[in-house]
Order: C-alpha cells, then structure tokens, then sequence
C-alpha cells in the first residue's frame, strides 16, 4: 500500500492532472492521440498571444524533458513550433505533452517566412 501511494505520488508530480480525466487520458497509450483540455487551453492562449509555453514532454525511452516552445501552428493533438532549448522547430504529439503552463516570454524565434505547418489537417 505504502508502494503504491508513492508511485502515484510520482505519477501525479510528472503529470500535473487537474482532473481524474487528465490521468486517463495519460495512460492511453494506443489508439489516436489524445489532449487534455487544459493542455490544448495553454496551447490556444500562447499562440493567440504569442508567448511561449512551459511544456513537460515526454519522449518513448527517454525521460520527460521541460523546455520553452513557441507554438506556431495547431491542429489538435499535434501543436507545431520552436523549442527554445533544443533550438530547433518540432511537431510535438499532444498524448505526449504531460504537463503545460502559460508564461510571459515572447516568441523566441518569429515564425519563418513561408513557414507552412508539417502536422496534418484533421
């Protein structure tokens, strides 16, 4: 019992959850990518106001990275932009976005002229 409290102690540092729905959602693994709704909501306002976002991502076989990402296009679940960190333009899958959070910082890079987004239309 004591265990299993603290792993889901760990789960619920990593995922942020708000919700039940939130950790739900983070453990569909197969199927279609899914977003949670305050996710998406952090993407939304970042993009209208082009500010960066805080993300927590996660990659299979590696451990979840933090990092700034401007999101430049947004086709849910696939949010499309620049990540400050790693410097370089990225299609980032919703499913793996554990955790989002709005901040001040403007856009580190201006989307390219020309740019045209990679994620697919739904």
């Amino acid at each position: 019992m004591i265990a299993t409290r603290a792993l889901f102690e760990r789960i619920v540092e990593q995922l942020r959850p708000a919700t039940a729905r939130h950790l739900l959602i983070a453990q569909k693994v197969d199927g279609p990518a899914a977003l949670r709704d305050d996710i998406e909501d952090v993407i939304r306002d970042g993009l209208a106001r082009s500010r960066a976002i805080r993300i927590c991502y996660r990659v299979p076989g590696k451990d979840p990275f933090v990092d700034l990402f401007d999101p430049w296009a947004f086709e849910p679940p696939r949010v499309e932009g620049w990540m400050h960190g790693k410097e370089i333009q990225r299609a980032l899958r919703g499913d793996r976005i554990l955790w989002a959070e709005p901040t001040d910082e403007p856009f580190a890079r201006a989307r390219p002229r020309g740019f045209a987004p990679t994620i697919p239309r739904a």
